[in-house]
């Protein structure tokens, strides 16, 4: 995850419960967000990848990955 700069609004949003996560769930990748008060200030950031393979026909993927 990479955190942005944090002032002191930030830190108050947070500590309040004034913050929305927004995640993105893809076949091959979760992306997620974090915002505050001010929706047009991005807190955080973060990603993760996995490679899926076709196999028998089907798209799939080792759990053990994700």
């Amino acid at each position: 995850m990479t955190l942005r700069h944090s002032s002191g609004t930030q830190r108050a949003d947070n500590l309040a419960g004034r913050t929305s996560l927004g995640i993105e769930f893809g076949s091959a990748r979760i992306k997620a967000c974090l915002i505050g008060s001010d929706a047009t200030e991005v807190l955080a950031t973060g990603a993760f990848s996995w490679e899926n393979r076709l196999e028998d026909g089907l798209w799939t993927y080792r759990l053990d990955e994700v």
